[in-house]
């Protein structure tokens, strides 16, 4: 399976330490937990990649075995091949981690966890 390093943003590119790009698919919002660019708030500034997220949703990937590959299904237009992401096989060549399918149960399960301790519900 090929990785891409833990600290580098798998969609801007952003160094640990350094601020995520506008539009990076990667960013979290701080007032949910989901994807800035599907959850709706727009809390001011803008993330930096420490680099802990990827490592923790690259957690939940194996865990739950998230992998996908990028498939290339034409051209947009000579030259520009269109391509679609498919789920795959952990041990597909190609496979790597599906960030996106993993950050939404991770901000699924922040949910539920939250929900539980604002009503007193704790851990064992």
């Amino acid at each position: 399976m090929r990785r891409r390093s833990a600290t580098a943003c798998h969609d801007c590119g952003a160094k640990q330490g350094e601020l995520h790009k506008a539009g990076c698919d990667a960013v979290i919002c701080t007032i949910c937990g989901e994807q800035l660019m599907c959850c709706g708030h727009f809390p001011k500034g803008n993330s930096i990649n420490t680099g802990s997220m990827y490592f923790e949703l690259a957690v939940v990937c194996e865990i739950n075995g998230l992998f996908t590959k990028a498939v290339v299904d034409g051209e947009i237009q000579p030259g520009l091949p269109r391509m679609h992401w498919e789920k795959c096989a952990r041990d597909d060549p190609e496979a790597t981690y599906d960030y996106n399918a993993a950050s939404s149960l991770y901000a699924r399960a922040v949910k539920v966890v939250r929900e539980r301790m604002g009503h007193g519900l704790k851990g064992r």
